[in-house]
């Protein structure tokens, strides 16, 4: 059993911590030889030491809380933590749950045997809120944070915040997550992948931990369903937010808006909302759009309206943290921010009066019988939309405004449907099955996708060799178990072993490492600086393959920023060449990672060509990408998938003019139509070669 971490005022609460470390360490080998644990006497043994415990730590500080709803009900919750195992807690957005539950399990004293541990599901959510918790205590050493790839946690570090996908890392590694005590897992609406599997392990380790704690929080949680899945858990209901929030739902038809006309685009609507709004009453403005480019569009128009006392940010995903970051920002302009919805939960942006909401969200379906991941635009949920509305009146009364009506809304579906029902569930089997499950479609999750799912993501595993046959039960090969150790999509997991077959690791590992990444080129959508970043990463092309076009830029930043250079110098490199700074750094210690795992000697040296033989890479890609195989369809512009189903090539791929007789694509999305991204030439008799009992004569 670990070791328990290392507490602040060791002096003070030294004689409490052996007698809790007996406990902990007599109730596990209690449970190791099948015993039954008296739950009642080492919860009354538990309570007692930490009231003494909570007693003589209040000498010395004393945890502040801001005027907010969940404040209100302080003691009903530290009394709730205490007595339940597991705690469900609902309260409007802004009422402060994300912020002041950590304070309330440090003031509960659960810090004393294990790390308190926050997850969020987004990274910049991560961050903000371990930077806004370290402002409130007394003393900020208390609070570390972790995300991919980064990691600030101090030996004096009791609250830890981090990703949700973190956790699960750990708790391959723990299957008791020893290192905690307590689990806030936070927007547990959102429902994401992580979440759901989150849930299903969290409860087994509530399950055999008596003194484990763990709360779930929404301004929007189905507490029906999550009622049936933790039974005889607690709700408490924390109030709305601060301020009141008006909605409107905006009329088309007025005559001021008519000389839009019928058949304006929701990026003309949203133009024409926001400008009239902020001529009426000037104020900070939040926007949702579904997508990246409807963004852009939205600001360049806006841009040419509003005068030089505005400022137009966008916030996305793929946009750089840097770029992220300037919204959090005052710079004594109003502050119009459009965003897809990754301003939708936890991430508060200081100030905002308004909110104007399309109503759309792109949102990620996987098509099981074609493979293919669409990515349609759709209608929110209400659940998403009252979210939304809530990043208003965080300060001060707010208004939001629906580009749809009060009937449209009221036919939307009421939560989101969770990721888990419409996802890709190979990775998910195959890290379920590493865990020893040999019959993971029984692994309890709150809404589990149907068998067939299972079956599909079971046939996928197959074909990449990591099991044997299709049957329940059956387990992992030796090769499905080198793939399940690798941090990275199965796919390209098996690419990596291949390459390693075929003397082509490092460069494969380079490539890898970059599919797992944003895009490092940053490709700005205005001129001059469009034909700048297009003659800079003209450079690299490679005629044949989009693949090879990473390593060429690899070898760029090796000769350019060499081990002993500074990230400074790095930063003006990508300034000057159209890069992104952070996704580049991502980049490099993704490798790295990989590196270390693959037992690779150096992460950063140049690639010679002949190391990067384009047959070997390119069988090696062709490996872990069987499913994005595609031939050129005779008399038409388009190509036929593995699948039977038609693509059509990205217009940004290399491969565009050309248009070889076979190809592999990194990537195949559906958006309008299904087109193929990140592609590259290959010969038909590696098909045979990697997939001989899986095609037709």
């Amino acid at each position: 059993m670990d070791a328990l971490p290392e507490i602040v005022f060791s002096d003070v609460f030294g004689p409490e911590l052996p007698k809790l470390q007996r406990l902990r360490r007599r109730a596990e080998s209690m449970r190791a030889s099948g015993q039954t644990i008296q739950h009642d006497e080492f919860i009354q043994a538990l309570n007692k030491s930490r009231s003494e415990l909570i007693t003589r730590r209040e000498r010395h500080f004393q945890v502040q809380y801001p005027a907010l709803p969940v404040a209100e009900h302080h003691d009903e919750i530290i009394k709730a933590i205490s007595e339940n195992s597991v705690i469900l807690i609902k309260g409007g957005t802004g009422s402060g749950k994300s912020t002041q539950l950590p304070k309330m399990c440090l003031e509960a004293g659960f810090s004393a045997n294990g790390l308190i541990g926050v997850t969020q599901p987004r990274r910049i959510a991560a961050l903000s809120i371990s930077n806004r918790l370290r402002e409130e205590l007394q003393h900020p050493e208390w609070v570390g944070s972790q995300i991919r790839f980064y990691e600030d946690m101090g030996p004096e570090a009791e609250i830890k915040v981090m990703t949700d996908g973190i956790l699960l890392q750990e708790y391959r590694h723990d299957k008791f997550l020893h290192r905690y005590s307590c689990i806030i897992l936070d927007e547990a609406h959102e429902r994401s992948l992580n979440i759901d599997i989150l849930m299903g392990v969290l409860k087994g380790v509530t399950e055999r931990r008596p003194d484990f704690r763990l709360i779930l929080t929404s301004a929007t949680l189905d507490t029906t369903g999550l009622l049936n899945f933790f039974p005889g858990a607690p709700i408490i209901e924390v109030g709305e937010r601060v301020y009141h929030v008006e909605i409107q739902h905006w009329n088309w038809d007025a005559p001021a808006l008519v000389h839009l006309g019928p058949n304006a685009s929701y990026v003309e609507q949203m133009a024409e909302c926001i400008s009239a709004i902020e001529q009426k009453k000037p104020d900070h403005l939040l926007a949702f759009l579904p997508t990246e480019r409807d963004i852009l569009e939205t600001k360049k128009i806006l841009e040419q309206g509003l005068s030089e006392r505005f400022e137009v940010l966008p916030l996305f995903g793929r946009l750089a943290p840097n770029d992220q970051q300037r919204i959090f920002h005052l710079s004594g302009k109003i502050r119009v921010i459009l965003a897809t919805n990754i301003a939708e939960t936890s991430l508060t942006v200081p100030g905002i009066a308004y909110v104007v909401d399309s109503g759309l969200v792109r949102i990620s379906r996987y098509h099981a019988a074609s493979k293919v991941q669409g990515l349609p635009v759709e209608a929110c949920s209400q659940a998403s939309a009252n979210q939304r509305s809530g990043r208003a009146g965080r300060v001060k009364p707010g208004l939001c405004i629906r580009l749809y009506s009060q009937e449209d809304f009221e036919k939307r579906p009421e939560f989101t449907e969770p990721e888990i029902r419409r996802s890709n569930l190979c990775n998910v089997l195959l890290h379920l099955m590493a865990l020893g499950l040999k019959h993971p479609e029984n692994f309890p999750l709150p809404d589990p996708p149907p068998i067939t799912a299972f079956k599909a993501a079971l046939r996928q595993l197959h074909e990449l060799g990591a099991v044997g046959d299709f049957e329940w039960g059956t387990q992992l090969t030796r090769e499905g178990l080198r793939l399940s150790r690798l941090p990275v999509d199965v796919g390209l997991a098996k690419v990596m072993l291949e390459a390693k077959r075929q003397g082509v690791l490092y460069p494969v590992s380079v490539i890898a490492a970059a599919l797992s990444v944003a895009d490092p080129r940053i490709w700005p959508s205005e001129e001059p600086d469009k034909s700048r970043a297009m003659t800079s990463h003209g450079r690299f092309k490679d005629k044949r393959s989009d693949f090879m076009s990473y390593i060429r830029l690899w070898n760029y930043l090796v000769e350019q920023w060499p081990e002993d250079a500074s990230l400074s110098s790095l930063r003006r490199l990508c300034q000057q060449d159209f890069l992104a700074f952070f996704r580049v750094r991502e980049w490099f210690e993704m490798l790295e990672q990989f590196c270390r795992l693959l037992e690779i000697p150096r992460s950063r040296r140049l690639i010679e060509a002949q190391e990067a033989n384009y047959d070997a890479v390119h069988m090696s890609l062709l490996s872990g990408f069987l499913n994005n195989l595609a031939q050129k369809k005779k008399e038409e512009n388009a190509y036929r998938l593995s699948s039977g189903r038609e693509g059509f090539l990205s217009y940004s791929s290399n491969l565009y003019r050309s248009r070889p007789e076979w190809l592999i694509a990194g990537e195949v999305k559906q958006t309008g139509r299904i087109y193929l991204h990140t592609l590259a030439e290959i010969k038909p008799a590696w098909v045979e070669y990697y997939a001989a009992a899986l095609c037709n004569r």
